[in-house]
């Protein structure tokens, strides 16, 4: 493990790995991580609010909790995977709506790399006026699931599907392929175009340009699926792809405990900084290092705050992947003892080697950690530290 302060610019990337390696690195993301602890609850429960985060989010998993009354850590992983794509192309006189025809655009849409299963469930929806067929089906094994939604847009010429999938291997809730339909249900393939607020979803995307419009939940972004390989001169009005990804996908809690004299100060910040091991679980058969960057700390009164940003490095078959948070962290004592919460999310500006806008800022990991996180850790608040 490696601890460095001073966080330089232009820290945050994601692993680079090309479009055309897209199994790759499914196949790493799927790979199991630290396996989940079941909470005993005269452990866990006694530090931290865990039936309320799970009411609250059903994805938070107990990962880590080695815990004694002088000292402990109990480390939490919410971890879910979800893409969203809306694609259109060019309407073709061949391309008769029929459940025949939709399975068969979902079969070979991305090639023989993406061999996918039927599996059942299909139905007809509405989306901008137009007849759309709803096709079911999975990939590696059932451990993704996928849903098409395809619809002929004769307004303008083109024929849209909307490609929904959750990763289930990572525990991602089904539910939100329906979330994902809803989303499809808001498209709007010719004027009159939704505007900002007049939809269920509160981010919205619009572009003139090319002829689409959207809105998608919070923390979900929209932006251009920029391929080359798919679109070498560009996405145009007639063949593009738009692609919608959850901003906080991955979110880390780190609780830990020292019996202790010494009174909170930087200095103790940074011992616990310094303490923070590299977990060799995160992915089998690989290495992995850790590189803390402390950006600074401030007094909050009764306690320490401080924000910076973690580096994780894993070398697995000759390859090298990194992925980078944010944290935000504070330290407190409640009577002879000092305890340290790190509360971070991951922080992404490139995904299968394309631009991607997913960089979280300190002002969302601050809203993490103080409304997600401190209110159900019970010695803080027990010692009066908010």
């Amino acid at each position: 493990m490696k601890v460095h302060f001073g966080c330089p610019a232009g820290c945050f990337r994601s692993w680079p790995v090309a479009l055309t390696l897209r199994c790759l690195v499914l196949s790493v993301l799927l790979s199991p991580g630290a396996p989940a602890e079941e909470p005993r609850q005269d452990s866990v429960g006694q530090y931290i609010d865990t039936g309320t985060l799970l009411l609250q989010d059903s994805c938070w998993k107990v990962v880590r909790q080695d815990v004694t009354a002088d000292r402990g850590r109990i480390k939490l992983h919410n971890n879910r995977w979800l893409m969203f794509f809306v694609h259109w192309r060019p309407l073709k006189a061949t391309a008769h709506l029929t459940f025949e025809y939709a399975r068969d655009h979902m079969l070979n849409f991305w090639g023989p790399a993406m061999p996918f299963t039927l599996s059942g469930g299909e139905n007809e929806i509405e989306v901008a006026g137009h007849r759309a067929l709803v096709i079911n089906g999975t990939i590696y094994e059932g451990r993704i699931a996928t849903r098409f939604i395809v619809w002929n847009c004769p307004e303008t010429g083109r024929q849209f599907t909307a490609d929904c999938n959750v990763n289930l291997a990572r525990g991602t809730p089904p539910s939100l392929l329906d979330v994902q339909q809803a989303i499809a249900g808001g498209v709007r393939c010719h004027a009159p175009y939704a505007v900002a607020g007049g939809t269920a979803f509160p981010e919205h995307f619009l572009s003139n340009e090319w002829g689409v419009s959207l809105s998608v939940p919070d923390k979900w972004h929209t932006e251009k699926f920029a391929s080359k390989e798919w679109f070498p001169d560009g996405i145009t009005y007639t063949s593009g792809s738009l692609w919608t990804l959850l901003t906080t996908s991955e979110k880390r809690l780190d609780l830990r405990w020292q019996r202790s004299d010494d009174e909170v100060s930087a200095a103790e910040f940074r011992w616990f900084l310094h303490e923070l091991p590299a977990d060799s679980a995160v992915v089998r058969d690989s290495t992995l290092t850790l590189q803390v960057y402390l950006d600074t700390v401030f007094s909050r009164e009764a306690f320490l705050e401080g924000t910076g940003s973690l580096r994780y490095s894993r070398s697995l078959d000759d390859r090298t992947y990194e992925s980078h948070y944010r944290f935000d962290a504070i330290l407190w004592k409640d009577v002879d003892r000092l305890f340290f919460l790190m509360a971070s999310l991951v922080s992404i500006d490139e995904f299968w080697g394309l631009p991607v806008n997913l960089v979280v800022s300190d002002e969302m990991v601050s809203r993490f950690l103080w409304d997600e996180i401190v209110p159900q850790t019970k010695t803080f608040n027990s010692a009066g530290g908010k």
